[in-house]
């Protein structure tokens, strides 16, 4: 099968993220211009850089063309939070992504709290895993029509310190239980793990002359 291009949005969408597998889950939060709270899930998303920490999120339009509402609080805020998702939160999360009319809260209709931001105005979710505060450094428009390209600077993480790996200082993957997307209604936690060492090109150079 050799596939060069496809004649529907829709049809490449759902292929793509069936093949792309598995994506990391920014579950943003945003505030609006009256106070509430926006909840909403994206996995087309993306570390960038680590000095400084950038992210981008590509957040495509509605289906009658208008930005959805995290887009929009991220225009008029500048800033947002990420909320990484583990199992615990999977369901609450998939609620948020129904597609509340604008001004309706999606947490309201959730098991899930929030709690003040340290860096920016906004809120982040109290039961998330690790939480990034961010502000908006630039928002890409011109790379396709239905869709914007989101860059953010990650100003504090927040983390569960039982998750942290005391020998490393890093997350401890097993213990986040931080979930990844699939295609269509599926999704993946973190089960086996294996390691693999990276050797130097020299060693692999030796390994094929023998």
């Amino acid at each position: 099968m050799k596939i060069e291009s496809f004649h529907n949005n829709n049809k490449a969408y759902y292929f793509l993220t069936s093949l792309i597998i598995p994506r990391p889950i920014a579950f943003i939060t945003t505030i609006n211009s009256n106070k509430t709270v926006n909840a909403a899930p994206f996995s087309y998303f993306s570390p960038l850089s680590s000095d400084p920490i950038l992210i981008s999120v590509s957040i495509y339009n509605k289906a009658n063309g208008e930005k959805k509402d995290t887009l929009k609080n991220i225009i008029d805020s500048g800033e947002f939070c990420i909320n990484m998702v583990n199992e615990l939160m999977s369901e609450d999360m998939t609620i948020c992504g129904a597609g509340f009319p604008y001004g309706i809260s999606e947490l309201d209709y959730t098991n899930l709290h929030t709690v003040s931001c340290d860096k920016i105005q906004g809120v982040r979710i109290k039961e998330a895993p690790a939480s990034l505060e961010i502000k908006l450094k630039k928002i890409i428009n011109d790379l396709g029509e239905d869709f914007s390209v989101v860059i953010g600077e990650v100003k504090v993480i927040h983390v569960n310190d039982d998750i942290i790996d005391t020998k490393t200082g890093n997350i401890d993957a097993k213990k986040s239980r931080i979930i990844g997307r699939l295609g269509g209604n599926q999704y993946l936690n973190i089960e086996n793990i294996f390691s693999i060492e990276r050797k130097a090109c020299s060693e692999y150079i030796k390994r094929k002359n023998l």
